[in-house]
């Protein structure tokens, strides 16, 4: 089992140092590359790969594939789900193929040669709503229980624009991001992600080292924005339920201090 996850996360990898290259003079920040392949255990690499890209209506996803090999098919649910080739939305041959993503929601895509589909060639693209609801922030309470709403507080924003999700520098990008600020009892952050496929889990420092986090969790907050308040002194510890991603770097820890 550890050998699996071993594997899977190597895959990861891989494709995520090929894909995350710009090509010059070809794509922009709106466009969104993916390189297309049918290799063993591919599928969670390509979810990883979905899930920390930031996609909005009108982007491109382009395809890259050595030609006559694959093909890209955007497909229902349903095809989706059961690599069922009755499904098909349309279908492009020819590298690059690229998809406009047109409308909020999952956009799902498959290879449509035979039994590629089945080992993992597929990916779901979700466009979120651009206007999400906010959530309301309660007032910050000190661990003295004092109400600190009348205090200079600061919000976070958890990896500014690039948000929570796995980094390709891994958790080094997160230690960065935390060393250029002060933190604060009363401070809160806000960890934007997107939702049902990420969410955040503040845990003891054992779990944080060793990305165990399912059984460990002190609490786990699954909607985007999601807001914590740090309501005491000392180290913060976060990463997500999910081990592998955890492995691949996201983690996050603070050292707040008492005012």
């Amino acid at each position: 089992m550890v050998q699996l996850r071993k594997m899977a996360l190597s895959i990861a990898m891989i494709v995520f140092l090929v894909i995350q290259k710009p090509v010059a003079g070809f794509f922009n920040e709106r466009t969104h590359i993916v390189l297309w392949t049918s290799l063993p255990g591919i599928s969670v690499p390509y979810r990883i790969w979905s899930s920390i890209q930031r996609f909005s209506v009108n982007d491109n996803v382009v395809f890259v594939f050595p030609q006559g090999l694959h093909t890209a098919a955007e497909v229902t649910k349903e095809g989706y789900d059961n690599c069922n080739l009755t499904e098909i939305i349309s279908i492009e041959a020819a590298s690059p193929a690229t998809f406009n993503l047109e409308s909020v929601g999952t956009h799902y895509y498959i290879c449509t040669v035979a039994g590629h589909c089945r080992m993992g060639q597929k990916v779901a693209i979700t466009v979120p709503d651009t206007a999400p609801k906010q959530l309301a922030t309660p007032a910050p309470v000190s661990s003295s229980g004092k109400d600190m709403s009348d205090d200079a507080v600061t919000t976070h924003i958890v990896g500014d624009e690039f948000g929570w999700s796995p980094s390709s520098g891994g958790a080094s990008d997160y230690k960065a991001w935390a060393s250029n600020r002060i933190f604060l009892v009363g401070d809160v952050l806000v960890f934007k992600f997107v939702n049902k496929l990420q969410d955040v889990a503040l845990v003891p420092k054992s779990a944080y080292e060793n990305c165990d986090t399912k059984k460990s969790a002190i609490a786990v907050y699954k909607t985007s924005p999601a807001t914590v308040i740090l309501n005491s002194a000392g180290y913060h510890y976060f990463t997500t339920t999910n081990p592998l991603m955890c492995d691949f770097g996201q983690q996050l820890v603070v050292n707040v201090r008492g005012r």
